[in-house]
């Protein structure tokens, strides 16, 4: 079978990246990838299960008669249309919510069903360096880049001290705005918190996570998209068994979900609540149920695997 996989660059080890198209490979299909944006250009064939690549002219692309297209965002709509044929079956994987995405796709993913699993060097701390949840700083992990659209405003606004007595801060994200950071960080000074903005390797915010004993991450990326649709930080957050609080702007996969407490955007009371019922709960035994899903299920064979098999029921 001829795949093309759109909107995938090659170099990234992430499974909406090469990861993907690698494991199809693998499964002995015939796999191109283009990659378009910027100064970013890539077009490839995938050489099996080694997971190399061979660099290729796009024009080779046209020769291809495709028997399917697996997209991403809007690719397909802004360079993937030249290369489908009537018998091309086009696969979004990622229409990140916007109907336009889906239009002339035959199938797609919903924004948050594919698996985003943590790239093996994350994969390794997790399985190495597992600490129990009584046993970790009283940290609140806040993984976005530090700008309005990440909304950590919205924390900082609700959060209540008596709450979270002795726990402190690290923001773990680019600073974009230094202003926005010294909001954040003066009013959390004026509740009696401790804040810290880092920005970390992904190995470094493994680690991170595993030292952390909450995840708290309230994007409101609206107007530009209507919500974050399966942000990687949270499939991140789960596999080290760190639970999380979120807005009901942050899509989660269902994996993700039993550990997720989840509150009306911007809801005072139902933040509140969300907080009450994450310090009054067993959390030691949660990190541990949540670390055991995290293992099983957000791996990126596993991720590979359910993503391999959704598309081929579509395909065959």
């Amino acid at each position: 079978m001829n795949i093309l996989f759109l909107h995938f660059p090659i170099d990234s080890n992430q499974i909406e990246s090469k990861i993907l198209p690698d494991f199809f490979s693998s499964k002995g299909h015939c796999v191109f990838s283009l990659f378009e944006k910027g100064s970013r250009n890539f077009c490839a064939i995938h050489n099996g299960i080694n997971k190399n690549v061979t660099i290729i002219d796009k024009k080779f692309l046209e020769k291809v008669d495709f028997d399917a297209i697996i997209c991403k965002n809007d690719s397909f709509q802004k360079y993937g249309k030249n290369f489908a044929s009537n018998k091309t079956i086009i696969i979004n994987v990622t229409p990140m919510g916007f109907e336009h995405n889906k239009k002339n796709c035959h199938f797609f993913f919903k924004e948050n069903e594919l698996i985003k699993a943590p790239i093996e060097e994350m994969q390794k701390i997790f399985n190495n360096h597992f600490l129990n949840w009584r046993d970790r700083k009283k940290q609140i992990i806040v993984p976005a880049s530090i700008g309005s659209d990440k909304n950590q405003k919205e924390i900082v606004d609700l959060i209540d001290e008596s709450v979270f007595n002795g726990y402190s801060f690290l923001f773990a994200g680019k600073i974009y705005n230094q202003q926005y950071a010294n909001y954040l960080y003066e009013n959390l000074k004026l509740k009696g918190f401790k804040s810290s903005f880092r920005f970390l390797t992904r190995e470094e915010l493994a680690y991170e996570f595993l030292n952390s004993r909450l995840t708290m991450l309230t994007t409101d990326p609206r107007p530009a998209q209507p919500f974050d649709p399966g942000p990687r930080v949270i499939f991140e957050s789960i596999r080290a068994g760190t639970p999380c609080i979120i807005n009901d702007l942050v899509l989660v996969n269902e994996y993700c979900a039993p550990y997720c407490l989840t509150y009306q955007n911007n809801n005072r009371e139902e933040f509140n609540l969300s907080c009450d019922e994450f310090v009054n709960r067993d959390n030691d035994i949660l990190s541990k149920r949540c670390y055991i899903d995290g293992k099983k299920y957000l791996t990126v064979d596993f991720a590979c695997q359910s993503a391999y098999k959704r598309i081929m029921s579509w395909l065959n």
